[in-house]
């Protein structure tokens, strides 16, 4: 609904567009992660753990967020099972 009102879009067109978005950025944020994860070889154990388990709670954020994304009618509308047909994304729990 929030990309219908910012452009002309059909509602096919929003919801794959939606779909589209959201993989984007939970790819973006998957990359970063590996990233940092790889940095920290050279960081101390409690360093380590620190951003492991801040990193852990963003990925809990980000799934919970998506699977309430796609559960609410907040911005699908009622249409939330047409968009799981494009797919749902995943976040995997163990990086």
């Amino acid at each position: 609904m929030v990309l219908r009102r910012t452009e002309p879009l059909s509602l096919e067109r929003a919801l794959a567009l939606a779909g589209t978005l959201t993989k984007e950025r939970v790819d973006a944020f998957m990359d970063t992660e590996r990233t940092i994860l790889e940095s920290l070889v050279t960081a101390s154990q409690s360093i380590n753990m620190d951003v492991r388990s801040y990193i852990q709670g963003l990925r809990d954020w980000v799934a919970g967020f998506v699977n309430w994304l796609y559960e609410t009618n907040r911005y699908l509308g009622e249409k939330g099972s047409e968009v799981r047909a494009f797919g749902w994304v995943f976040i995997p729990l163990n990086p």
